[in-house]
């Protein structure tokens, strides 16, 4: 206590531990008002919001999955970030670039974390804006640069489109092409227990054609419903009345004249209730979480690879298959990739400008102008490669 005197020291050591008591409360109290401002605070209030509004809305399940993800994902997840106990007006871009460190760890060939990225992002944002009742004056801080890997959407080329729809109207034994009455359809041959049979593969084909003339997306596929389609004498109109993110519903027309023939006998045999393998059980909230994705992946997989000669299927999806509608309707009516028409085409198949461009029309012209390089550009005297007479 810095003196000789016991009882001085002694009255020392009191003061002390008076002033170091009062100091530890001052922190305890500190820190206690700190935890009232931390990001799991606002994370249980929006949280719990959300889940209200949401209730009713379809996708629920997901959505709950989704979000607890993003917060308490292992390792990745904002809640276990060390700046997650931090008060939310102390989080600042050094914490984030060290965050994007810890996305980065996680990175792989195929996934270089760009999407969770942003979806993290997104959330973080929504969760500092919940806090700003608390703290009116807080900014959203400076995010690292999010860099995104563009690559080609997998589509089949036209070839092997009509090979797969060859090898799918073969394996139904040539019904898929059939006008079949709901009973004929019904008893065409089935089995729970397998899924390559002859009505599933009919089914398949219905809709590889709903994907080939109208474009729904993969999640619209287990919800389409024979009612949402209207037969208009020339034209066959689809109004989607479900949408991704309950956006505005629009309708879609097919621009392929064939789609009115194919969808009169889509519609003989189906002519109510759900269009893709309607046999399978789905929740009438939420179709899209129903199996009929994967069985529709699965079948289009084995197609592929009965092909002669087989069509590599790793990977490949119903939104491969959209993909190839886009890409190959593009290839073959070029002006529907310039204004104004791509507008139009977009807006039909509930996509933007933008993303057609980035997505098809990009790599089309960078195929087509290296095709007419080729054409032009003479062959060099000394790469060209010669018989050569040994004798």
């Amino acid at each position: 206590m810095g003196t000789p005197e016991p009882f001085e020291a002694g009255k020392r050591a009191i003061q002390w531990a008076l002033e170091w008591q009062k100091q530890a409360k001052t922190i305890q109290e500190e820190q206690e008002q700190d935890s009232q401002h931390h990001l799991e605070v606002y994370w249980d209030s929006w949280f719990e919001r959300e889940k209200k509004t949401r209730q009713t809305k379809r996708n629920y399940d997901r959505w709950i999955r989704d979000e607890t993800k993003k917060w308490d994902g292992e390792g990745y997840g904002l809640k276990h970030q060390p700046w997650a106990k931090k008060p939310v007006d102390q989080i600042n871009s050094i914490d984030l670039e060290d965050y994007w460190t810890v996305l980065d760890t996680r990175r792989t060939a195929e996934n270089n974390m760009a999407g969770t990225k942003k979806q993290q992002k997104t959330l973080l944002n929504k969760l500092l804006k919940e806090a700003r009742p608390d703290f009116p004056h807080l900014r959203l801080p400076d995010y690292p640069e999010i860099t995104t890997q563009l690559k080609q959407a997998r589509h089949l080329k036209l070839d092997e489109w009509n090979r797969l729809l060859a090898k799918v109207i073969d394996l139904s034994g040539g019904a898929a092409r059939k006008p079949l009455t709901p009973t004929e359809y019904r008893n065409l041959q089935f089995s729970s227990a397998k899924r390559a049979n002859q009505r599933n593969w009919v089914d398949l084909y219905d809709s590889l054609m709903i994907l080939w003339f109208f474009h729904p997306r993969a999640e619209d596929m287990p919800r389409l419903l024979s009612e949402w389609f209207t037969d208009e004498g020339e034209e066959i109109v689809c109004l989607l009345e479900v949408t991704k993110g309950d956006r505005t519903i629009k309708k879609t027309r097919h621009f392929r004249p064939d789609a009115v023939s194919n969808w009169r006998r889509t519609a003989q045999r189906k002519p109510k209730g759900y269009l893709a393998f309607p046999h399978m059980d789905r929740d009438a909230k939420n179709p899209a979480e129903s199996s009929v994705l994967d069985c529709f992946n699965d079948l289009l997989r084995q197609a592929l690879d009965q092909c002669n000669p087989p069509i590599p299927s790793k990977g490949v999806t119903s939104t491969t298959i959209r993909h190839t509608a886009f890409r190959l309707t593009l290839e073959e009516v070029p002006e529907l990739g310039q204004y104004p028409g791509i507008v139009t085409f977009a807006e039909n198949g509930h996509t933007s400008p933008p993303m057609l461009q980035q997505t098809y029309l990009k790599y089309i012209e960078e195929e087509r102008l290296a095709k007419q390089l080729r054409s032009k550009m003479k062959p060099g005297e000394y790469s060209m490669v010669r018989r050569v007479d040994l004798e």
